[in-house]
C-alpha cells in the first residue's frame, strides 16, 4: 500500500510540475497563426451549437465589416447579433461541427498574405481607420476539401480575428 502511494505522489507531483493540474501563470493560447486558426474553429463552433451569448462575448471592442463598415461599438455589434437571431442561419444547426471538419478546409491568413491575396481588404480597413497589422488574421472557412459538396451560408465563414491585451477577440465580419 506504501508504495502505491508513493507512486500516486510522484504522478501528482508530475503533473503538477508540469502544469496539467492548473494554477500556472502562463496561459496555453497561442498568439500566432495557428492560434489564430484554433480562436477561429471556436467561433465557428458557437454556430453549430447555437450559443449566441459565447458568440458575442468574444466580440472586439471595436468591430468592423469586410465590406467597409465601422467601427462599431461592442454594445452595437452584440444589438445587431440579438435582434438578427445570432449570425448562423439555421444550416447550421441542421448539421453538425464533426460534418463541418470532415467537408471543408478552414485556413487563416496572416497580414502579409491579406496583403498579398486580398491587397483591396487592407485598403478598405485603412479608410476606416483601422490599421490591419501582424495580429490580425483573416479566417476562411467556406473551401470545401476536395470531392466534397458544400452545405452551409458561407458568409459567416469569412471574419477577421485578432490578439489584444493577451485574448483573442472576433474583429470583423463578413455581411
Amino acid at each position: 500500500m506504501d508504495k502505491w502511494i508513493g507512486s500516486f505522489m510522484i504522478v501528482i507531483l508530475t503533473l503538477s510540475l508540469s502544469g496539467c493540474l492548473g494554477g500556472g501563470s502562463e496561459s496555453n493560447e497561442k498568439f500566432d497563426k495557428e492560434g489564430a486558426l484554433e480562436f477561429s474553429l471556436t467561433i465557428v463552433r458557437t454556430y453549430f451549437d447555437n450559443d449566441m451569448d459565447e458568440f458575442v462575448s468574444y466580440l472586439d471592442d471595436e468591430v468592423y465589416s469586410l465590406e467597409g463598415d465601422g467601427p462599431i461599438s461592442k454594445k452595437d455589434a452584440e444589438d445587431m447579433v440579438r435582434e438578427n437571431e445570432y449570425v448562423a442561419s439555421e444550416e447550421y444547426i441542421e448539421h453538425t461541427y464533426e460534418e463541418y471538419l470532415v467537408t471543408y478546409d478552414p485556413k487563416v491568413l496572416d497580414s502579409k498574405e491579406v496583403s498579398e491575396e486580398h491587397s483591396e481588404l487592407i485598403a478598405e480597413m485603412k479608410a476606416l481607420d483601422w490599421d490591419y497589422g501582424s495580429d490580425d488574421y483573416l479566417f476562411i472557412g467556406f473551401e470545401t476539401k476536395p470531392g466534397k459538396e458544400e452545405f452551409l451560408w458561407d458568409d459567416p465563414l469569412a471574419f477577421v480575428v485578432t490578439s489584444e491585451d493577451g485574448k483573442w477577440t472576433f474583429k470583423a465580419f463578413s455581411s
